[in-house]
């Protein structure tokens, strides 16, 4: 009983996510070939889906009982909000440009505070902050 974990495959994290970043960019040179882009180079597009593509990657690991899990969660939804205004405002979707889209990228940084204040519990306080406790 060693290693309960003998039949269960190991999934490398890091080779799905370069795999995606690829899928993504032959995409994008696919749809920027066939002009379905119309008017957009699909170069500056780019940053914005690589973010995207890297925020889902750290999100789809999945839980861990392993120290920092929440930082990597926390991680990969601000590549993901980042990666969208980027993608929003290169669009122009909603009519939102980078000048007048960046106060989005403040509410999403207030956002994602409130939620970790909720969600994630505070180390620093409580006998369950790992601190050795003393024995009586």
């Amino acid at each position: 009983m060693a290693n309960d974990n003998q039949g269960v495959p190991h999934v490398n994290a890091g080779r799905i996510v370069g795999g995606l970043i690829v899928l993504a960019l032959g995409v994008m040179m696919l749809l920027d070939r066939t002009d379905i882009l119309r008017g957009y180079d699909a170069g500056r597009l780019l940053p914005g889906v690589v973010l995207i593509v890297i925020g889902l990657g750290q999100l789809g690991r999945g839980p861990s009982l392993r120290r920092g899990c929440y930082r990597r969660g926390a991680g990969g939804l601000w590549l993901v909000v980042v990666g969208a205004w980027l993608l929003a405002s290169e669009l122009r979707l909603f009519g939102l440009t980078y000048h007048t889209s960046w106060p989005l990228l403040i509410i999403a940084i207030g956002v994602l505070m409130v939620l970790r204040a909720v969600f994630v519990p505070d180390q620093a306080a409580g006998p369950s902050s790992g601190a050795p406790q003393g024995r009586d």
